[in-house]
């Protein structure tokens, strides 16, 4: 990266920062995940869940995710208002209610009547969300159903017959602004957290035309609904293409990139539109630990750990407001937690309190990733009789070297000069413990380029 570009990005961060400031806002961490908790799981686990960092969760009303577009009339008994303000919320301050861009019938765009009971049932979200004292609602609009020709975003001559892309986008708008007007019906500072907003059409839509792809018609309800919103509710971006980012700069460079390619797919008053828009970030544990072979990229659990750790702060300081972290098989709330996350999770968050994560330049370097297969020099021999670890440090020295026992730091050792080394660990290592060591050379914030094997 150039001299130039970092300090574009240090920049930016410094704006972001003083915007911050000026408004009142500070930033947050949600949890979303497949073990997102019902009302009634949160009535009887809340305690247990806020001892975790987050700043909110996403929860349900029922298990049953609501469907945005299914068309028979809900009744209040199944929002649970008299259980809503039941909920003692304390750590947990920003929350919301999951709901998915989809419905049994499709969209329904051009039925009156369909559109009628959606608006009701939407109102009545509404209102649980203020009942409930949550923030908003978490909306997802990709499309899981396993009927493709239910997916309310996609377009096709088959399924509009007589009717074409810009009559159907021009209803699926109206429609947008009809669903906003709606689920602010109640709560007019509501915040509609979108997993997606145009991040997937805009991916999509680099190999093909818009009526083309499977959201062809997400970024006319979306128009809609910028177009109706109050002035003071808010709409966010949640970027879910950052599961996968890998440095500082894919963040940051995040918003710029959907600013530039979103207000290509909106059809008038772009600028304005978007300039509506927070930007958020998505960090995604089960694939960041590769907690599934197909998430396997070949790092040792050090870095997995490393990168997790990162991209928590760099989705955090990157963004306006929010971050959502979401898991599949990662356990939060249930009985086997994952006590290295959760440990991670408050390293990350403490190191956001103290200010330091928004203004080092560290923070503006890349990850550096490393994968268990490097092919380097350094050694280094564990003596169990004296609990020691001997290095030998051929091809250079480090300045920094960490020793981390089962994956937790046990040591630091710092401005480091001697090409052979002798350190005592802190702690009893037996030969069962997995004993991992990282090497630093230069002042990298992010995961280091070398390391050395543990040898018994």
């Amino acid at each position: 990266m150039t001299t130039k570009k970092i300090l574009v990005l240090l920049a930016c961060s410094i704006l972001l920062m003083q915007a911050n400031a000026q408004t009142g806002i500070s930033k947050k961490l949600i949890s979303f995940g497949w073990n997102y908790p019902s009302v009634n799981y949160l009535l009887k686990s809340l305690p247990q869940m806020e001892q975790y960092p987050f700043d909110g969760v996403c929860f349900s009303l029922q298990k049953d995710i609501i469907h945005a577009f299914d068309t028979g009339i809900k009744t209040d008994a199944y929002f649970l208002y008299d259980f809503l303000p039941k909920i003692e919320w304390k750590q947990f301050t920003d929350n919301f209610i999951v709901v998915w861009g989809c419905g049994n019938a499709g969209g329904s765009w051009f039925d009156d009547a369909a559109w009628a009971n959606i608006e009701n049932n939407l109102k009545k979200t509404s209102k649980a969300v203020s009942i409930s004292r949550a923030k908003g609602i978490f909306f997802d609009p990709e499309y899981y159903l396993p009927d493709p020709k239910l997916n309310p975003w996609k377009y096709s001559a088959q399924s509009y017959p007589n009717k074409d892309f810009a009559i159907v986008a021009a209803k699926v708008k109206e429609r947008g602004c009809q669903f906003m007007k709606a689920i602010q019906y109640y709560k007019p500072d509501i915040k509609i957290f979108c997993t997606w907003l145009l991040g997937l059409a805009i991916e999509q839509r680099k190999n093909n035309s818009l009526p083309n792809i499977d959201q062809a018609l997400l970024p006319a309800f979306i128009e809609g609904m910028l177009e109706a919103k109050n002035k003071e509710a808010v709409i966010i971006d949640g970027n879910e293409t950052a599961y996968w980012y890998d440095k500082a700069t894919d963040f940051f460079d995040a918003r710029q990139y959907l600013q530039k390619n979103g207000i290509t797919l909106l059809s008038t008053n772009k600028d304005n539109n978007y300039a509506k828009v927070q930007i958020a970030q998505a960090v995604y544990a089960d694939g960041l630990l590769a907690k599934l072979p197909e998430f396997e990229k070949g790092y040792d659990s050090i870095t997995k750990h490393q990168w997790l750790y990162n991209n928590i702060l760099y989705a955090l300081a990157s963004s306006d407001e929010y971050a959502w972290f979401y898991t599949e098989r990662v356990a939060l709330w249930d009985g086997n937690q994952d006590k290295e996350v959760k440990a991670i999770l408050i390293n990350a968050k403490e190191k956001l309190r103290s200010g330091k994560a928004r203004i080092t330049p560290e923070l503006l370097k890349p990850n550096g990733l490393r994968k268990t297969n490097n092919s380097i020099k350094n050694n280094a021999l564990f003596i169990p009789k004296n609990n020691e670890v001997l290095f030998n440090f051929i091809d250079d020295i480090p300045d920094t070297i960490k020793l981390y026992k089962n994956s937790y730091l046990l040591q630091t050792i710092t401005k480091n000069t001697k090409r052979q080394l002798t350190i005592k660990f802190a702690g009893t290592v037996k030969q069962s413990d997995n004993l991992e060591v990282v090497t630093i050379t230069g002042n990298y914030f992010t995961a280091p380029k070398k390391s050395v094997t543990i040898i018994y």
